[in-house]
């Protein structure tokens, strides 16, 4: 909450430097390690294109708040046993970050308020937690001018969610 504050009062302030996004990742994944064991979840990570450069300019501390987040999400909503894939990719212009479930999904008409405060919503809103995670992810991301989103996984259809998938856009300038 308090980090929600001094974003929201624009006291944070970004204390960017090079960083390496592939080490940060697997410093997150290393971290939600137990949380995905005692759930019976795999996390696996995926490298993804030609050039294999992972570093921008960002503020390492804030960036694994939003990875921790959306990581630490996908364990809460994915169903056991399980593999929550998390993919990195590169274009000329960015750093491309998914995490993908196989939770419950996300209604269509939820997708744009799930990044809101307090917002807790469609199957399996019994997890933990308050419904800040993604609200603070979002204020990060939009603090680097990054760019974070959600979209079904390949195969859900309105009827039936076969889980989702965060995207952080990176764009490296």
């Amino acid at each position: 909450m308090l980090l929600l504050a001094r974003i929201d009062a624009d006291y944070e302030v970004l204390t960017t430097k090079e960083v390496d996004i592939e080490d940060l990742i697997i410093e997150v994944i290393m971290r939600t390690k137990k949380s995905a064991d005692l759930k019976h979840v795999k996390v696996k990570f995926n490298l993804e294109g030609e050039d294999h450069h992972s570093s921008l300019r960002a503020d390492p501390d804030l960036l694994i708040n939003v990875f921790y987040n959306l990581i630490d999400n996908a364990i809460k909503y994915s169903f056991a046993d399980q593999t929550i894939n998390v993919t990195m990719t590169w274009t000329a212009t960015a750093i491309n970050l998914e995490v993908a479930d196989f939770g419950p999904g996300i209604p269509d008409d939820h997708k744009q308020i799930i990044f809101e405060r307090f917002s807790r919503v469609g199957p399996g809103n019994d997890r933990k937690g308050y419904g800040l995670g993604l609200s603070i992810a979002m204020k990060i991301a939009n603090l680097h001018q990054f760019k974070l989103s959600a979209r079904d996984q390949v195969g859900s259809t309105q009827e039936k969610k076969t889980g989702s998938v965060f995207v952080l856009e990176m764009k490296n300038f």
